[in-house]
């Protein structure tokens, strides 16, 4: 919660606020609710807001390229 006051350019369509009930610190990035419940909806958060062509035009900016995995 505090991380999204310090994020003062993110549009407000992508501050998310989310607690895991059941889930400390650590088991906020391992275990089951990693897994079954927090892990799908971050992916899912990413992927919704995942433009490939911006993502190249971002890294070309940078002098760097897109290189697809083996």
């Amino acid at each position: 919660q505090a991380a999204l006051d310090l994020c003062s350019g993110l549009d407000a369509k992508d501050r998310i606020d989310y607690i895991q009930k059941g889930a400390g610190h650590y088991g906020v990035f391992s275990g089951s609710k990693w897994r079954k419940e927090i892990q799908p909806r971050l992916a899912a958060f990413i992927l919704e807001r995942f433009d490939p062509a911006e993502e190249r035009d971002a890294l070309k900016n940078h002098g760097l390229k897109v290189v697809s995995a083996a």
